[in-house]
């Protein structure tokens, strides 16, 4: 094969990858009222519990994934039952509502993203914090190791941290606060974050947006053993802290697709030579 024929055809196969189809992996907007473990739609449903018996873990009965956590400590938290292959980056779209609470509530917290790994245990004692496992900041209330970039709606004012897109690589990150004017306490709105490998990101709250460059994120990728992910929702002291919509989707690596065509051809060519 002639260097130019070859040049161009790596050319032509990473377009066609460019151009492959993405992939939703998850979807649900809760609205079956069958159990929040149980989803009508893609990807599995979600696991949910509290660290105290005096709040309750998120439940699907309205039509939304509502979590109750009305004061204090009580927190409540969900993950996907199933971790989903996001080495080749995503999309991320989470249609949400948070209570009309005054920000300065020292334990106000709202958030939710993509996490690596999920280590929470179950106490659900009456009286105390219980455990949380690496859940117990997510997403972002206090420092954690975690492999993690979220959105936090309200994040925990008693701690000095303030709403905005985090990364948690190791070290707790607000790598923007684009979004923070645009969020509206009480009000449905929808948040959009497509990631891809090369760490850049890019952002929306109804109509704010925003970016970050490539590296911002990498270490989501490059630190993650399996490249599969889960989604998390976290809340403390939110009296119905919901969830309409949630999507992921799963975009496809051009290379992979691309050296997978070469090869072909390759294989091809060889086969050809031989029957001559």
């Amino acid at each position: 094969m002639k260097i130019t024929t070859l040049v161009a055809f790596l050319t032509a196969a990473i377009g066609v990858g460019a151009n492959a189809p993405a992939e939703v992996v998850y979807q649900d907007n809760f609205n079956a009222a069958d159990g929040i473990g149980i989803n009508a739609g893609i990807g599995g449903g979600l696991t949910s519990s509290t660290n105290i018996g005096a709040a309750d873990p998120f439940d699907d009965l309205t039509g939304n994934a509502v979590a109750q956590t009305d004061f204090g400590n009580r927190v409540a938290w969900a993950y996907t039952n199933n971790q989903f292959d996001l080495s080749g980056g995503f999309k991320l779209d989470v249609t949400f509502t948070t209570a009309a609470l005054d920000d300065s509530f020292p334990s106000f917290v709202s958030s939710f993203g993509i996490v690596d790994e999920v280590t929470a245990t179950v106490t659900n004692e009456t009286d105390s914090l219980g455990d949380r496992g690496n859940l117990n900041s997510f997403m972002f209330a206090d420092q954690d190791d975690l492999n993690a970039v979220g959105f936090a709606v309200a994040a925990r004012p008693a701690t000095d941290n303030a709403p905005g897109l985090y990364s948690d690589f190791g070290t707790l990150t607000e790598v923007s606060s684009a979004l923070d004017s645009a969020i509206l306490l009480g009000t449905t709105q929808t948040f959009s974050m497509t990631v891809l490998t090369d760490g850049s990101a890019e952002f929306s709250l109804d109509g704010a947006s925003g970016s970050l460059a490539a590296g911002t994120l990498s270490s989501l990728f490059t630190d993650s053993t399996d490249g599969e992910y889960y989604f998390v929702a976290y809340s403390q002291g939110n009296p119905g802290f919901s969830l309409s919509d949630v999507t992921i989707t799963a975009v496809p690596e051009p290379t992979s697709l691309a050296f997978l065509g070469v090869g072909g051809l390759l294989v091809a060519r060889r086969r050809r030579k031989k029957s001559s």
